[in-house]
Formats: C-alpha cells, structure tokens, sequence
C-alpha cells in the first residue's frame, strides 16, 4: 500500500541520510586540503551505496513475499539477513575488484541464491537465472561510462584541446 511504501522511503532516509551526510563530510572537509584523497572519499561514497543496494534487495523481497498471496498460499523466505550478507559479501568484493564488469554475473548468483531459499505454502521455488543475455549489453553499458569518465577525467585535469597543454602533459613555453 502507499502506507507500506512511505515507511520503507522513511526507514530508507533514516539510514541514509546519516551515511551519505558522513561520507560527504569526509569527501567534503577531511579531503578539502588534499586533493588526491578525494576520488578516495566518492569511493566510500559510491561504496555505502551499493552495500546499501544488496540490504534493500534482501528485505525488499522479504517484505514482497510477506504481503503477497497467490490463490491463498502465501510464499516466504526462509533466510536471514546474515546469511544473506555472508553469501553476499565475496560476490560483491569480487564485483568491486572486477570494476563492475561481472555484475550481471553477481546479480544472477545473488537472486540464484533467494530463489533457493523461497517457497510456496510448503513447497519449494525452483529456477535458475541466466546472466548471459546481460552480458553484451551490460558490456556495452560499462564500456560507454569508460569513455564518459576518460573523458570528464581528462576535462578536470586540464588536459583537453582547449587546455593549452599537450597531451604527453608537456606546458609550452
């Protein structure tokens, strides 16, 4: 219901506004004087936002399965959310250290793993995922942000056309 969506917004807010507002204030203050620092502090930025991703898709279809009933036989989850995260945590270090490129991949062997543990009244849910129909497009997703973010990097560095410096890095005299 609406009710039901509003109080997840407001739990939702209630952790992360203090998150995000941390993190800013380490990107914003600790890092100000230190320029090398910075794209250290979005890491932890960017880094609180997707572990907060993994959370709310776990309690998301949790609460999902707790309000849905399918001709009077209610399905469930039968796992909790420690279980979830120790299963969850190497998938989505292995994610970070491939710089997204496997997150079809890890998507897929996360839902795998919920699909097991779901059943129907007493009987339980069966299926397997297929991550690879993702994959050229989600290759094709990552390569086009690449060059976006060569770019925007090239562009705060100075390093344009328009900049006056070559491109080696070379100031002309």
């Amino acid at each position: 219901t609406g009710r039901d969506g509003f109080k997840g917004f407001l739990a939702a807010a209630a952790i992360l506004v203090p998150l995000l507002a941390a993190s800013a204030f380490l990107a914003d203050v600790v890092a100000a004087d230190r320029p090398a620092a910075r794209p250290l502090a979005l890491a932890a930025r960017l880094a609180v936002v997707f572990a907060l991703f993994g959370v709310w898709r776990f309690f998301r279809l949790r609460y999902l399965l707790s309000r849905t009933r399918w001709r009077g036989v209610a399905p469930a989850l039968d796992a909790d959310f420690g279980a979830y995260a120790r299963f969850a945590r190497p998938l989505a270090a292995l994610n970070a250290l491939t710089l997204g490129l496997l997150t079809p991949w890890v998507w897929q062997r996360r839902q795998a793993w919920l699909i097991a543990r779901m059943r129907l009244g007493g009987a339980p849910v069966s299926g397997t995922p297929d991550w690879r129909p993702l994959a050229l497009p989600w290759l094709c997703v990552w390569g086009a942000a690449a060059v976006v973010a060569n770019w925007a990097a090239t562009q705060s560095l100075g390093l344009g056309p328009q900049s006056g410096r070559l491109q080696s890095g070379v100031v002309p005299a």
